[in-house]
């Protein structure tokens, strides 16, 4: 581990950490993969290029000569008067008809392809155009996340309605549909679920003991169904304060700092999410709880778990931390398709001059897992 070192790209000026020595000329894999396609798709288009100049001149070619053919049967060549004895008094000429140029046309150029157009549409794109519909008002209702949406409008149709309704949930967004359906609309666009289970992340709290009955308050008041929870110093064999913070109807599952003092990671959830705890590999540079939901509704049980992954990173030196959670994010992104990661990582995201900022981006960007929280 303690090989482990930042080096940065002479292309795009990211951090990526390593364990091998490497020169001052280092150049990360996607900016060799970015120029080796460049450099791919610049020679495809002088190929492109070299392809449209050669058939310029082939049709250059035929249209010349189907003029000196047009400007010769239109004259009569004094030399195919010659020896009129041989046909007796008339002469006669040979002259190019129209079914000869159009023969001699065809050869020159390449068939057509009279295969019939294959009509491809798209079915996951819910706003694209039917060519066979009429264009007809459209409806896009949804919570916050629709604030800033905008939709072209195509050519003749009508423009559409956006609706947003910040923290809305299922039954506002059904009351509000009741509510337009005076309207006639071809097609409605609904965006509702993610305010029905409410999640609030404290990460950050410093001993649970003395704000037990806080939190208990918060949850009740404010109808959190998840709430996560950093340094909950709390013990292993302790459960007063988790108990006291915990309100009825809910549960909690707590993972503490084995040894030392402080740390500690834990979640509180409503009774009616399944959520299971899964066990690790325990890491030196962070905590770690990792837990599926299950299900959100009882009634369906083929649902997917989504992992609900909660990590807590002391202050300090941070190479042996970018080794070890790269090596768990290779893991994770690999064995599941959704993650919810949350918890406090002590990470100036704010500033972007940060290099510890700059090397935990790095790894993110590179795995394809986005950053949905910005701040300290």
């Amino acid at each position: 581990m303690s090989n482990i070192q930042l080096v940065q790209c002479v292309e795009c000026r990211m951090f990526r950490p390593s364990s091998s020595v490497v020169s001052g000329n280092f150049t990360c894999d996607r900016c060799v993969l970015v120029s080796t396609l460049t450099e791919k798709i610049t020679a495809l288009e002088e190929r492109i290029q070299t392809l449209e100049r050669v058939r310029e001149s082939e049709s250059s070619v035929i249209s010349v000569a189907d003029s000196l053919g047009a400007a010769g049967g239109d004259s009569q060549s004094p030399t195919l008067a010659l020896e009129p004895s041989q046909r007796g008094e008339w002469v006669t000429t040979r002259r190019h008809t129209h079914a000869a140029k159009a023969k001699a046309k065809a050869k020159a150029s390449p068939p057509e392809d009279t295969t019939p157009a294959l009509h491809v549409s798209n079915r996951f794109a819910p706003l694209s155009d039917s060519p066979t519909e009429k264009p007809g008002r459209t409806l896009v209702i949804g919570d916050s996340i629709m604030r800033h949406v905008k939709l072209a409008r195509p050519l003749g149709a009508p423009a559409a309605v956006v609706r947003c309704i910040p923290g809305a949930r299922a039954p506002d967004i059904e009351g509000n549909l009741r509510a337009l359906g005076q309207h006639s609309f071809s097609k409605i666009v609904v965006h509702a679920g993610a305010n029905d289970i409410r999640l609030c992340l404290e990460p950050n709290k410093k001993s649970l003991t003395s704000k037990a009955l806080t939190v208990n308050e918060t949850i009740t008041d404010q109808e959190f169904d998840i709430l996560c929870l950093t340094e909950t110093w709390i013990k292993q064999d302790e459960y007063v304060a988790l108990n006291e913070a915990t309100p009825p109807g809910y549960s909690y599952i707590h993972q503490p700092r084995l040894t030392g003092r402080g740390g500690g990671v834990a979640v509180i959830y409503n009774d009616k999410l399944t959520i299971v705890q899964k066990h690790v590999h325990k890491f030196k540079a962070f905590e770690c709880l990792y837990s599926n939901i299950t299900s959100i509704d009882t009634n369906i049980k083929s649902a997917q778990p989504i992992p609900l992954i909660i990590i807590y990173r002391a202050r300090g030196p941070y190479s042996e931390f970018l080794c070890e959670f790269a090596d768990f994010l290779s893991n994770l992104v690999v064995s599941v398709d959704k993650a919810l990661i949350a918890g406090d990582f002590n990470i100036h995201f704010e500033n972007p001059e940060d290099p510890l900022r700059t090397a935990f981006m790095s790894i993110l960007d590179s795995l394809g897992v986005d950053q949905c929280v910005v701040g300290h």
